[in-house]
């Protein structure tokens, strides 16, 4: 996978890219007393999530750069996040062989046999906008952490095992929909 991947013989953190200075205050709904807030300063510090860009905030009622902590996340969104976290020179290098603005992540998931839903065709590329549960997301993370493609059970109990979960002796709750703030809690861990 390249040198800022994980080696699948020998689960490691892959080589983290370089801590920036941006000020997440500038995100109108960071709130720094939030159980997310450390996380998302660290990912948006990396170049693994980006927020959203002059977006308008109905809170404010004015067109801000936001986080959205508690937004949903489809599988393509999840997918460039794990991307850019696990091999982001590979993700940055690799061009595009549709005008299908997923085409990328979805390239990388097939190299990689990740188990998701969607893929470049045109019949299940709808799915790439589809929420993802937290199931599928345990089942992506675990996989590209592996190297292979595991059950979701194999997922869920990786999680418990790194310490990716709070769900230790409760129940995971494989179907709920995953949001960003919990995937952004999951990737310092790593």
């Amino acid at each position: 996978m390249g040198k800022s991947t994980t080696d699948p013989s020998n689960p490691t953190n892959p080589s983290k890219p370089p801590v920036g200075s941006i000020d997440v205050s500038k995100f109108a709904d960071y709130r720094a007393d939030q159980y997310w807030a450390e996380d998302f300063q660290w990912a948006v510090n990396r170049g693994i999530i980006n927020g959203y860009q002059n977006v308008y905030n109905p809170v404010t009622k004015k067109y801000e750069d936001l986080l959205k902590p508690n937004t949903n996340l489809t599988e393509n969104q999840m997918l460039s996040v794990l991307l850019r976290y696990f091999i982001p020179d590979e993700l940055a290098s690799t061009k595009p062989k549709t005008s299908w603005v997923a085409d990328v992540n979805y390239q990388l998931a097939s190299k990689y046999g990740l188990p998701v839903n969607s893929a470049n065709i045109a019949s299940k590329q709808a799915l790439a906008i589809k929420d993802i549960t937290r199931g599928n997301f345990a089942r992506i993370l675990a996989s590209m952490h592996y190297g292979r493609t595991v059950s979701q059970p194999v997922a869920i109990q990786f999680l418990r095992d790194y310490g990716l979960t709070t769900a230790k002796t409760q129940r995971f709750h494989a179907n709920v929909i995953l949001n960003t703030s919990t995937c952004s809690s999951v990737l310092p861990s790593l």
